[in-house]
């Protein structure tokens, strides 16, 4: 997986490979409380919030179970919940963001249903 950052003001990192429709995807942050995953037309939201005393960001990985709107029916493997989730902390890890997530690869956390 090979990153490259865009933009400025909305920090984005973008990968041409490894999404999961077979197309690269981004990640980018709006704001302090969001964090928004895209893959050509679809796009996901996940929650973050600030940790105290500048440790970074608590990002809610649990939380992705399905596409935004108008795409929310389309519904998501568990393989590409956990593949979403793995795109998102390379990301992160590239961006070198600091982090903390209530999800962990070795988890093997199902979605919500």
């Amino acid at each position: 997986m090979t990153f490259r950052r865009e933009g400025i003001i909305r920090r984005t990192v973008v990968s041409d490979t490894d999404g999961v429709l077979g197309d690269g995807f981004a990640v980018r942050t709006e704001g302090l409380f969001k964090l928004i995953y895209r893959e050509g037309d679809h796009a996901l939201q996940v929650g973050t919030e600030p940790l105290k005393g500048g440790a970074g960001r608590l990002v809610y990985l649990m939380g992705i179970t399905s596409w935004a709107h108008p795409h929310e029916r389309e519904a998501l493997t568990h393989e590409q919940v956990y593949k979403i989730r793995t795109n998102i902390l390379a990301a992160l890890s590239f961006w070198r963001m600091k982090f903390e997530s209530n999800w962990l690869p070795s988890s093997e956390s199902k979605p919500i249903e």
